[in-house]
């Protein structure tokens, strides 16, 4: 694993990454149904042989997570009392790379940030496409995403890659207090939406009955 804490280059690192995101929200469940196509390239100028990846709404199905302990320093106990019926998360997260189910990891004891190693390393300049599969239970409303009454708050919703720059991989687990930390990216991404439901967005490329595209570039992260 390379989590070295010291600088690599004077020269600042931006990996280049885009998504291609195909989803479709149940709104009855309250469940993700998606795949997504991850574009990365190293430009690092050092090998790399592992990739984070964050699940950031898995901090919701774990009484344990980063963002519960948080909260409880915060005397908001809330999410630590709830039932299992208010929590959510992935479910059936798979990650497949040139055609094989890579075996993932967490990082420390956090449900929200895996890795995985990769079968040969991603040299400088190389690129690869990580596909994923997953169903995704949305949380109540606890903190940024999740269902509240009649809405559904898609952010984080989708796994992604964690900033590998100058000073190494930052492998960060989701917290309510502070802000995130992460790769600018292109998105391509096309989205089912049962037709009663209107979106709260960027306006989308197109719209064919319930079925919205969106696409953007460099772009921090993709919220609806």
């Amino acid at each position: 694993l390379s989590l070295s804490a010291t600088c690599i280059s004077a020269q600042a690192v931006q990996q280049t990454v885009s998504y291609t995101i195909e989803a479709k929200l149940d709104t009855t469940d309250h469940v993700i149904s998606a795949t997504t196509e991850i574009s990365y390239t190293n430009n690092a100028p050092k090998d790399l042989d592992t990739i984070f990846i964050h699940l950031w709404a898995n901090a919701f199905s774990d009484k344990l997570s980063a963002y519960s302990d948080q909260a409880i320093r915060m005397g908001q106990l809330d999410f630590y009392f709830s039932d299992e019926k208010e929590q959510g998360g992935y479910e059936d997260f798979t990650v497949i790379l040139d055609g094989k189910k890579m075996t993932m990891y967490r990082w420390n004891r956090h449900s929200d940030v895996l890795y995985f190693l990769l079968p040969k390393a991603l040299e400088t300049g190389g690129n690869i496409q990580i596909k994923t599969s997953y169903n995704l239970k949305l949380p109540k409303n606890w903190s940024r995403m999740g269902r509240k009454q009649f809405d559904d708050y898609l952010m984080y919703w989708y796994p992604s890659p964690a900033v590998y720059d100058a000073s190494g991989w930052h492998p960060m687990p989701y917290l309510s207090m502070g802000e995130f930390y992460s790769e600018f990216a292109d998105f391509d991404i096309t989205i089912d939406i049962p037709f009663q439901y209107v979106t709260a967005s960027v306006a989308p490329s197109s719209i064919t009955r319930n079925t919205y595209e969106y696409k953007a570039s460099n772009i921090h992260d993709f919220a609806i």
